[in-house]
């Protein structure tokens, strides 16, 4: 008797360690797809092709939320659900919209070529299949989701409130953090100034002014870019002499 039971004991202590170790062999698998990818996407209902930009997070578990995606084109941020990973192939589902107004729909594959550093991706949803390769982004870069694109509007400035700026905020799909990230135009001063990417969340673009591009504008100073509900970006700017406000609009 004594000997079935430490035999019992044995088989459970086995069956325990093997459950403790899977979710590591799982992360292990998608941890070899970690990191962001872009790449133009093609379509089967358009012309067209489309920029998209895929962020997948290390120690992934096989049916937990695994990453983003987004569509510069559309300006919609998907959240994506890990449901297998078949030797070089990472399947996934769209689980919910982060961002913008596309339904999340569909589902699709990213295949590892690891000889080229790409990944092969497909999605179908009922209505259309995308396809297209993605390559792999350095370290630290940032895709922007919903601030990329230009931004224009009147904005006020504290040490003239009676009169209004028409300025224009242009922002790349792609950042890091310290690195220049697109650039301010004054029209009605006639000057630009480049940014650098303070920090970027999913609805503050936080910048700062530090050199100057071909027109000099002598802002200096930083501010924030908030995104609003409407699709509208609240600007707050705060400079050594002055503050500047107002509210932008993509063009």
């Amino acid at each position: 008797m004594k000997t079935k039971r430490l035999i019992v004991l044995l088989v459970l202590l086995i069956g325990l360690l093997a459950s403790a170790c899977a979710p590591s062999a799982q992360s292990d698998l998608a941890d070899r797809f970690a990191g962001t990818w872009s790449g133009p996407m093609s379509f089967t209902d358009r012309n067209h092709t489309e920029d998209v930009f895929v962020t997948i997070p290390s120690d992934c578990a096989i049916g937990d939320v695994c990453g983003e995606i987004f569509n510069a084109a559309v300006n919609c941020t998907w959240e994506v659900q890990l449901e297998a990973i078949k030797g070089d192939i990472f399947e996934y589902t769209f689980s919910k919209t982060l961002s913008g107004e596309c339904p999340a729909m569909g589902n699709g594959t990213l295949t590892l070529q690891e000889a080229e550093g790409t990944l092969v991706r497909e999605h179908k949803t009922p209505d259309f299949t995308s396809s297209g390769i993605l390559g792999r982004q350095a370290e630290g870069y940032k895709p922007m989701y919903g601030f990329a694109g230009i931004w224009s509007g009147a904005v006020s400035f504290s040490d003239d409130p009676d009169r209004k700026h028409d300025m224009e905020f242009s922002i790349p799909v792609g950042c890091k953090d310290g690195n220049t990230c697109g650039g301010m135009v004054d029209y009605t001063a006639n000057c630009g100034v480049s940014m650098t990417l303070a920090s970027a969340s999913a609805s503050v673009f936080k910048y700062e002014f530090p050199t100057v591009n071909v027109m000099e504008c002598p802002y200096g100073g930083a501010g924030t870019l908030t995104l609003q509900p409407d699709g509208s970006f609240l600007l707050e700017h705060t400079s050594p002499n002055l503050t500047m406000n107002g509210e932008l609009s993509r063009k």
